[in-house]
Formats: C-alpha cells, structure tokens, sequence
C-alpha cells in the first residue's frame, strides 16, 4: 500500500508555500472562494503559485464557481486540479 498523498490548503503567505517545498508536500490548494478568510486573489495565488515546486500539483478551490471564475482560478495558478464545492 503506497502512503497517502498530502494536500495543505489556504496557504496566503510566501514563507508557507517555502515550508511546503522543504517538507516535499504534494498537493497545495489555493482558496478562491472570497467570503473565506483563506481566499487569496488572482494575483497573489499566482506569484504563490510560481513559487511552488515544479512537482508539486496545484489545486483550485472554488465555491458553486461559474464559468468566469473557474477561468480565472486557471489563469493564476495553472491547477493540475479542481476541487469544487456546491456545484
């Protein structure tokens, strides 16, 4: 049996996605859902994003999303994943 995959979400801050790189973390998750307290715009999932490990998946997180934000969350961070809530 191969070890179960580890995702973090909600990460807003530079130095977490630094920690996710020294621990070999797979999965991040990224919030666009902005009545969260973890939500992060566009622009900072992206430079977020570009700071991740080339290996590491990038998963984006949208609440009932319609087809703009779903676009949106794809511009930014180039998800290798969706993880949709309420659809």
């Amino acid at each position: 049996m191969s070890a179960p995959a580890i995702k973090i979400c909600g990460l807003t801050r530079a130095q977490d996605i630094e920690l996710l790189n020294r621990l070999g973390i797979e999965l991040v998750g990224f919030n666009f859902v902005e009545k969260s307290p973890r939500f992060v715009s566009q622009d900072v999932a992206a430079g977020l994003a570009a700071q991740c490990r080339p290996e590491m998946e990038r998963v984006a997180l949208l609440v009932d999303p319609d087809d703009d934000a779903v676009d949106r969350a794809l511009a930014a961070v180039s998800p290798h994943r969706l993880q949709l809530h309420g659809v």
